[in-house]
């Protein structure tokens, strides 16, 4: 599975479609309202796995009249997109062959019969009564 998050993935999908983008502009774009610093890469001490770090987001002062570090997919960001998106696809058919060689796995799987402890006799009444 790929090493981006989903919300990862989705704020790349966005970058790629438009950039630059402003975190507003991010938020009402894909819906993710919080964790940004985090998804993103907070400016002192940001998260090894988050966008900027790794080299897939580049952030860029604000130019005139507009407010925000504005937000832009890389080069790197695009490949690592693509090969998330292709990694996912890839999942539901990876899972689904699984299931299916487990289940054949199943119907000819050999069980050994359960043995049953004998049951034991009862003493007759009359011994008994000796």
């Amino acid at each position: 599975m790929s090493s981006l998050s989903k919300n990862q993935v989705t704020i790349l999908e966005q970058l790629a479609k438009k950039s630059p983008m402003s975190r507003k502009d991010l938020m009402e774009a894909t819906g993710i309202q919080k964790g940004y610093s985090k998804l993103m890469g907070a400016q002192e001490n940001p998260a090894e796995s988050a966008l900027e770090p790794l080299g897939y987001v580049k952030a860029a002062e604000p130019q005139e009249g507009q407010r925000g570090l504005q937000y832009s997919i890389t080069a790197n960001g695009k490949k690592a997109l693509e090969k998330a998106l292709k990694e996912a696809a890839a999942a539901p058919k990876e899972e689904k062959a699984a299931k299916t060689k487990k289940k054949a796995a199943e119907k000819t799987e050999v069980k050994a019969p359960v043995k049953k402890a004998p049951k034991k006799k009862a003493a007759p009444a009359a011994a008994a009564a000796e």
